[in-house]
């Protein structure tokens, strides 16, 4: 995996928790609150658990923001996750991960394939970004 950015934050914050690499100036969130202006005045990718709730089942979920022209129409893995245009964001529903022959290489071809879709679109310098791992 490739999967890497030049920092990460996590977010814990009841009752879901927020996994978010974090790149270059981006809005500063005209009109938001204080908190949400600094959470979002890097450009961002984030991936999550939703562990349901308010009539969403328990999901991952993955967006870019501020999102790049495009990105709802990505090409993502696997196959049973999707783009929400209701939430405009990813997701892959709990059950399918579980349900998969590999629920962790699933995942993670979710994670990976997200930050591909979103980093790519906005045009992100990939390649001073990321690190590669060992398998």
């Amino acid at each position: 995996m490739s999967f890497g950015v030049s920092s990460w934050i996590v977010h814990h914050s009841c009752p879901f928790v927020d996994i978010a690499g974090l790149v270059r100036g981006a809005s500063k969130g005209e009109g938001a609150d204080l908190i949400t202006r600094e959470a979002y005045s890097h450009e961002v990718i984030s991936h999550g658990f939703w562990p349901g709730g308010n009539g969403v089942e328990a999901a991952f979920y993955s967006y870019t923001a501020p999102a790049p022209d495009g990105l709802d129409k990505a090409q993502i893995r696997p196959a049973k996750a999707f783009y929400s245009t209701e939430m405009s964001e990813f997701l892959f529903m709990y059950d399918d991960m579980r349900a998969a022959d590999s629920p962790d290489e699933a995942l993670l071809d979710f994670c990976q394939s997200t930050y591909e879709a979103g980093a790519d679109l906005a045009k992100w310098d990939r390649a001073s970004l990321e690190r590669l791992t060992e398998e």
